[in-house]
Order: structure tokens, then sequence, then C-alpha cells
């Protein structure tokens, strides 16, 4: 089991240039092109996918929490804890109501910290029930049950994202990927209901 503290938005459309020209002034980044099926959960709270042979699940551990990048833009940091098995079964079929291919385009960095903490960025073209958009996700990821992700998170939003152009990185364009896949489905959930705390302590 993983855990992974995030912050991601999906965005409609295309991504401009001045997106995919600030991504590439972050560093050398990994290219992987896929094809998942999504469960289409009742639950933002929880992230079914099928890819390779594998079901593989996350769900999220407590309220997101308002959070804020150097430059300013905010968005919901979400705190997950992962799990996958395989199947060796074929992939499920195509039901818009239950399962949902994503086709990705992912550009990835990923650096280590002390801790056995990794965090990473990507900027990744998605397309799904005939619409396109694109997606940046900046995370930090353990495997222990107990090491703190809040203050490498912190480190990652300084390192990637201390100068970034006018993107519409917002609270209302934040989101995972079970309530954007709700929102191109056209069966969007409710509004984000925050922590009570409105933090994430991790």
């Amino acid at each position: 089991m993983d855990r992974t503290l995030e912050l991601r938005w999906f965005i409609d459309a295309a991504p401009p240039d001045a997106a995919q020209d600030w991504f590439d002034t972050l560093g050398n980044a990994s290219t992987k092109e896929r094809n998942d099926m999504y469960l289409l959960t009742e639950s933002p709270a929880c992230n079914v996918k099928w890819r390779s042979g594998k079901i593989q699940t996350k769900r999220r551990t407590r309220p997101p929490a308002r959070a804020h990048t150097p430059t300013g833009f905010g968005g919901w940091q979400e705190c997950w804890h992962k799990w996958s098995f395989g199947t060796g079964d074929a992939p499920p079929e195509r039901d818009d109501n239950l399962w949902v291919p994503v086709h990705k385009t992912r550009q990835q960095i990923e650096r280590d910290l002390p801790n056995d903490i990794v965090v990473k960025i990507e900027l990744t073209r998605v397309e799904a029930c005939g619409e396109a958009g694109w997606s940046v996700c900046i995370e930090a990821e353990s495997e222990s049950p107990t090491q703190p992700l809040q203050d490498a998170l912190g480190h990652a939003k300084y390192m990637w994202m201390a100068q970034v152009p006018d993107l519409p990185f917002s609270h209302d364009t934040s989101m995972g990927y079970s309530r954007w896949l709700h929102d191109v489905a056209g069966h969007p959930l409710p509004p984000v209901a925050p922590s009570p705390a409105d933090a994430v302590s991790s």
C-alpha cells in the first residue's frame, strides 16, 4: 500500500502553449501513452481503474483541504491510500454509466527525497466520453503508513511551481479523476466539502 498527498487540476480542451513551455522548463520528463478503464463510482473519495491486467484502487482518507501554490493558485489537497492487485482478465467492457475508457498521454518528472519519499509532477493530456482536456498534478508519495508528506509536497510546490504562467488553476478546476469523469460523463457530483479544519496533516 502506498500513500499520496496530491494537488490536481483538470482543464477543458488541449493545453495551451504556455502550459507546455512552462512544463518543459522543469526538467527531463518521461512520456507514456496508455488507455485505462475507470469505474464510475458514486463518490469522489473512491477511485478504481483497470490498467494492464491490474485493478488499481485509491481511497481518500480525509476530506479535501484548501491549498495554494507559491504564485497564489488555489486548489484542493487530497490524501489517498493506494492498492493494486492482478486480475489476469481482459479489460471491462465499455459502459458510460459504469466503466469509462480514458486515453492519456502523460509527461512526468520524479525526484527522490529523504525518508523514502518521492515527489512527482505531471502534465497529462486526457480524452474520455468524447471530451478532451489536460491535467497537472503535483504529489508526494511514500510506502510508509506514518511518514508525514505535507512538508514534502510543500517542497515540491516551491521546486516546480514557483514560476507558473497565468494558467486556469483554481479551486473550481482542482479535482481528482473520479469527479472529472463524472463531469465529462454528464453526471456531476456535489460540490467539494472541505475539511472542518481546512488543512491537511499527513
